[in-house]
């Protein structure tokens, strides 16, 4: 729009102060005039006019709440996630403080049943009673996927510890998978000094190989697989005769290792449930453990070649808990629940040694006839050769089986739920590493002449060198490895399956 100076007339410019022509101060235009001058929309760089009212929009409070929204629904999905994994571990521990054991191992995952039998989870909580305490405190969550791992401090009266609970979904339910108790800060043992938790962790952190090798480990060749009309999850073996000798539920079962073929099977007595079986090899005798209802028998019988016969049974008064033999002495050991029987080749007689606590397991060491006896609460206790009660240590980690190399007479023994096997030296009186296998452990034995030791996993079976701790060789196998039993003589390894009616011979 034009404009003229109001003194000479010449035309000048609108947004012009002066004339040009003539110097006139050009009068400013009338307000209404400047308003109605300024455009619609604000050019950019700058200030938009302000809405009517003088109040800009709330664009920074609404920012505001959308930002908390989303944190909170952040936070609310991070705690649902974390909960499931938590709620499922307190389930368990509350069931077990009930004595409920039944419905703390209905809790557990399918691949921690297969690798743990009911009996054999009662006997790890027992033997390690801070998981029935009921007080505890969940203490961290940590959630990857469909795994998580719970961590809770358990306590009871003046004991305090810490526990890792590994947790898997299955079918969108979380399932424990496995557990560890921590070691304590400080162990006072009843007649041997244990290792600090400072010891323990360096110890576990600079002994424990994982199960490779460098260049990577071999596979032991299977011989055969034998067929058998009931799966069977325990084995020994008859070392003169090469003869093994199985038990499972309501099933027996003997072969003849020299032929690798069955040649007996037979259903338990009345039914009745085995939970150990031994062999004294210079003697030719086995001897079973029954249990039926809350009845205990334990069974001697003749191992006469291509038949098992019944020679004598005993009814015991008490739980059984493990039977285990010293053939060169005669010696068998029968393990209660804080008692210990030893007789020399009969099932009546001998003497006893009471125990501070109910026994788990047994391993005797043939080259010195010691024995070495696990109970609850992780003490090993040794038996002497001539029977007395000797020291006792902590095992370091909890541990259900238990198995001595009699060479180097170190013991080894397996965490449930875990990949560990626990090796212990009873004459320092405390652990003196941990061995990572590539699956959860069912069962270890040692092999003194060929320094191995050989663990079966859900998976296979793994031989361990004995001095340098590394795998040696890798076997996967199905149907479930179980029981274990080596043949020093002809160098089979013998492997139950607790999920298949076989019983494989491995050469190592």
């Amino acid at each position: 729009m034009s404009a003229f100076c109001s003194s000479c007339g010449a035309q000048i410019d609108t947004e012009a102060r002066f004339c040009r022509a003539c110097g006139t101060p050009v009068a400013s235009p009338p307000e209404k005039d400047r308003a109605a001058s300024v455009p619609p929309f604000a050019p950019s760089g700058t200030t938009p006019p302000p809405h009517a009212g003088g109040r800009r929009p709330p664009f920074g409070r609404i920012a505001l709440v959308a930002l908390l929204v989303l944190v909170v629904g952040i936070v609310g999905i991070a705690l649902l996630a974390t909960s499931g994994p938590a709620d499922a571990v307190t389930k368990h521990l509350d069931a077990l403080a009930k004595r409920d054991d039944a419905a703390a191992y209905a809790l557990t995952s399918p691949a921690f049943r297969t690798a743990t039998s009911a009996t054999e989870f009662t006997s790890f909580v027992d033997a390690n009673p801070l998981f029935r305490s009921g007080s505890y405190s969940v203490a961290e969550t940590t959630v990857d996927g469909d795994a998580a791992t719970v961590t809770v401090g358990l306590k009871s009266g003046s004991e305090a510890r810490t526990a890792d609970f590994q947790v898997v979904k299955v079918d969108g339910e979380w399932r424990l998978s496995g557990y560890r108790l921590r070691a304590a800060a400080a162990t006072t043992p009843t007649s041997a000094p244990s290792a600090s938790a400072a010891a323990t962790a360096q110890t576990r952190a600079s002994a424990a190989p994982t199960a490779t090798a460098a260049s990577g480990p071999r596979s032991m060749r299977v011989e055969t697989t034998l067929d058998i009309p009931r799966p069977v999850s325990m084995l020994a073996v008859n070392t003169t005769t090469q003869r093994v000798f199985g038990a499972g539920d309501a099933s027996m079962v003997a072969i003849s290792g020299k032929d690798e073929r069955v040649d007996t099977t037979s259903g338990t007595p009345s039914g009745m449930t085995p939970v150990s079986v031994a062999v004294n090899s210079a003697k030719d005798r086995i001897f079973y453990a029954y249990r039926t209802g809350s009845s205990w028998y334990i069974e001697m019988r003749g191992s006469m070649t291509g038949n098992i016969t019944p020679a004598t049974a005993e009814a015991q008064a008490m739980k059984v808990t493990a039977v285990a033999v010293h053939s060169a002495s005669d010696r068998l050991f029968q393990l209660f629940d804080r008692r210990l029987w030893i007789t020399k080749g009969e099932l009546t007689g001998g003497t006893t040694q009471s125990l501070a606590a109910g026994g788990i397991a047994i391993a005797v060491n043939e080259s010195t006839g010691e024995a070495y006896v696990l109970q609850s609460g992780g003490q090993i206790v040794v038996i002497g050769a001539d029977g007395s009660l000797g020291k006792s240590f902590p095992a370091g980690l909890p541990v259900t089986h238990l198995a001595v190399d009699s060479a180097s007479g170190l013991l080894y023994g397996i965490e449930p739920g875990s990949r560990s096997v626990v090796v212990i030296d009873p004459s320092s009186g405390s652990m003196a590493g941990v061995m990572t296998v590539p699956a959860t452990p069912t069962d270890v034995e040692v092999s003194p002449s060929k320094k191995r030791v050989y663990v079966s996993t859900v998976e296979g079976v793994v031989a361990i060198d004995a001095a340098t701790r590394t795998v040696y060789s890798r076997t996967s196998l199905s149907g479930t490895p179980a029981g274990l039993a080596i043949d020093p003589s002809s160098g089979i390894v013998y492997v139950a399956h607790s999920a298949a009616n076989t019983v494989t011979l491995l050469r190592d």
